[in-house]
């Protein structure tokens, strides 16, 4: 498995564009991505400009392939990109197997 965390700081007045943009990637990502097993949108409940992405994927060709779709560069690169003042990144792999 292959874990990816994000965390995101959205640009002030920004927020609701950020979520309106996430809730259309995730729900793009469940309709048309097998290999991505969860996508959770997360808002740090003290600060609403701060958010936090969970995603796992079954292989890391399942996660190069996320990052290949067109709606991946259209929503994450282009639209995101201009709303955001921080974007981090990690990714991990999962030690344990259920």
């Amino acid at each position: 498995m292959i874990i990816l965390v994000v965390h995101l700081r959205a640009r002030p007045g920004a927020s609701s564009r950020v979520l309106d943009a996430l809730r259309r990637m995730e729900r793009l990502v469940e309709a048309n991505e097998p290999g991505c097993t969860l996508f959770r949108v997360c808002r740090a409940q003290d600060d609403e400009d701060e958010w936090l992405l969970f995603e796992q994927y079954i292989d890391e060709a399942s996660y190069l392939s996320h990052r290949e779709t067109q709606y991946f560069q259209e929503i994450v690169q282009d639209e995101l990109g201009a709303l955001l003042l921080d974007r981090t990144r990690r990714l991990y792999t999962s030690e344990v197997e259920r």
